[in-house]
């Protein structure tokens, strides 16, 4: 049976490609990955970023290494949003919808998905401090709690 399945797979596969060397290929990158889950599970997380780069170096389109990537490192899921203006507001609408205006956007790079609790938590810890350190915004908290109260099952607070 198991000829039987070479012999499938080698009409699938084109004829330039050498089945074994990619057999082998995809075992290597097989213990990359479980070598780098294992230093992210670790959080070693810079150890495990180059793991997961040696990845993509062998296979652009890894999913996976792109997912693991953007957890360690958000910059990996950047997109462009081009600048430019549109009109915000409303005349009838609340008083802080007042006046209709002209709004001017300068071209900004955003995450295509949101920061997940880990990011913000590494990004936190990374940076040292819970409040603002320099600028505009110096001394404001980056961490805010709720006052939404969860009702568990029972509906008590």
């Amino acid at each position: 049976m198991h000829k039987n399945i070479k012999y499938t797979i080698r009409h699938i596969v084109p004829e330039n490609i050498n089945l074994n060397a990619k057999i082998k290929q995809t075992k290597q990158l097989l213990q990359i990955a479980q070598n780098a889950d294992e230093l992210f599970d670790q959080m070693k997380y810079t150890e495990a970023e180059t793991e997961y780069l040696k990845i993509l170096n062998e296979h652009s389109e890894s999913i996976y290494a792109l997912y693991k990537l953007s957890i360690i490192n958000p910059m990996y899921n950047m997109v462009l949003v081009q600048g430019g203006s549109f009109m915000m507001g409303s005349e009838d609408g609340e008083n802080d919808e007042q006046p209709i205006h002209k709004v001017i956007l300068s071209s900004f790079e955003i995450s295509k998905y949101e920061t997940t609790n880990a990011q913000y938590a590494k990004f936190l810890n990374e940076y040292g401090s819970t409040t603002v350190k320099a600028g505009e915004y110096q001394g404001k908290d980056m961490i805010y709690e709720s006052s939404i109260k969860i009702a568990n099952k029972n509906g008590k607070q």
